[in-house]
This record gives structure tokens, sequence and C-alpha cells, in this order.
């Protein structure tokens, strides 16, 4: 009876580790669309038990009802726990506001994660501008990147492994070719740091990259400078050269041949 008396409340109660959290229907409805669609096709569901942490729900909570201050916004303490939820939930929105939140210079610093624990997230949670920027350095890094054995890793899905390869080795052609046309020094390259290291070799490589196309002259088909006349067209004022006259290639004696028995050959 108290369940069926919070479904008629329009009240959804979450038990996560013991602990119950309390949303209304509407509320829930508006942010998820998975939620939506069940609330939608089971009237009387009212308790709904969910495996996790209560304290990492406490910090989705937050996020979710606009808490006022820090709670509210994202942040490297509750990124993780968001990204999560959110994901369970059907949030789609939370994706979008973390990547963004990733994406920023300023967030780039307060997170403490590693190049290739971003670039797992990103390929995770289905963040295709993060995923690009995240392969790009962990591409450049692989140098110091310990790959474990197994698996289990982020490097064990075979498309990732063939993205970051990718770049690794566009990266390394890239600076290789910068030194062999003296564009810049190997030792200069490497004393920057990872980013500034980056712009200045795509700074440096940029004529090899492919220009934009440019607009297309309009040319007049029907024009005797543009296509050759078909024989039809030439009458008797057409200027005829005879074929004797045009220059060919000059001749020459073969080697060790006598003055008389001299082969010539074009």
């Amino acid at each position: 009876m108290p369940a069926l008396d919070r479904a008629r409340r329009g009240l959804l109660t979450f038990i996560v580790g013991g602990e119950p959290f309390e949303l209304p229907w509407p509320f829930l409805a508006m942010h998820s669309p998975k939620w939506a669609k069940k609330l939608a096709e089971d009237r009387t569901l009212s308790v709904v038990e969910l495996d996790g942490d209560p304290d990492s729900f406490r910090f989705f909570l937050n996020f979710l009802q606009g808490a006022e201050g820090r709670p509210g916004e994202i942040h490297p303490d509750n990124l993780l726990h968001v990204l999560r939820w959110g994901e369970e939930l059907g949030v789609d929105y939370v994706r979008g506001a973390c990547e963004a939140f990733l994406l920023d210079p300023c967030g780039q610093k307060a997170v403490d994660l590693s190049p290739e624990e971003v670039l797992e997230i990103a390929a995770r949670f289905h963040m295709p501008k993060l995923y690009e920027k995240a392969v790009e350095i962990t591409g450049q890094g692989m140098k110091y990147i310990e790959v474990p054995e197994g698996s289990h890793s982020t490097f064990g899905a075979e498309e990732l492994r063939s993205d970051v390869l990718k770049v690794h080795l566009s990266m390394g052609m890239m600076s290789h070719d910068g030194v062999m046309r003296n564009r810049h020094r190997f030792a200069d390259q490497s004393s920057l740091p990872d980013k500034s290291e980056r712009s200045r070799l795509l700074w440096k490589s940029r004529t090899r990259f492919r220009q934009p196309p440019s607009e297309l002259c309009r040319v007049d088909w029907k024009s005797l400078q543009t296509v050759w006349p078909h024989h039809s067209l030439r009458d008797e004022d057409w200027a005829v050269v005879p074929a004797e006259s045009q220059p060919t290639m000059p001749t020459r004696a073969v080697a060790g041949a006598g003055a008389d028995s001299n082969k010539r050959y074009k």
C-alpha cells in the first residue's frame, strides 16, 4: 500500500545501496526519455532498486536538480559519477555537458586523468569531439605510455588501437618530413611541451596539407580555344602546316660506326 500511495502521488523511489531517493514522475520523464517510456507503460511503478554507491547517486541528483553552487555544476569530483548515472538512466544531455567540460582548457587542468583514461571515457560514452582530441594526444605520447598486457586495458579494442596507431604514424611522418626539408631541427621539436610541439608540427607542415578546392572557372566548351575542332569545321581558310616542316628530335650517329656506314636514328 505505501508503494501504491507513492505511485498515486506521482513519486518514484530509487533505492541505491539501501538508501532511498525520491523523484517526481514528471521531473524524471522530462529529463530521461527512457524513463518517460517506462513510466507511461507501467503506471504503478513506484520503487526501483539500483546497484551502486548512494553518495555517487547523490552527486548525480544534485546536478540533475540544478542545486545551487558547485554541486549543480560539472566539476572534477562529480564528473565520473554524473557520467555513469546519466548513461544508466538515459539522460542524454549529461554526455554533452561532460564532453564540453573535458574539452575546456580549465577542465583539462582540473581533472586528474591520464590521456589514455580520457580516451577510454570518450570511447565508452560516445563523445566524438573528445575522442578525436584524445586520440591525437595519445598518439603523440605513445613513446612514454605503457600498454599493459591483456585485453582488459583501454587498448583492448581493435578500432581504438588502429586510430591511435594511425595518428602516431602520421605525426611521426610529419616530424621526419619537417626535419628532412630543414623546416626545424628534431632537438628543437622534442624540447617543447606536448601541446606546443603539436602546434609547431602542424604549422611547419601546413604546406603539405591538401589545400581547399578553388572555385572552378566557367569554361565555354564551344570555343575553339578550348576544344580542338572537328575536321568537318575546317575549310579552305584553315591554316595548315605541312607535316614535313614540323620540328623533330635531332638525329645522332651510332657510336663506333664508320663514316660511310652511319645509321641515323631519331
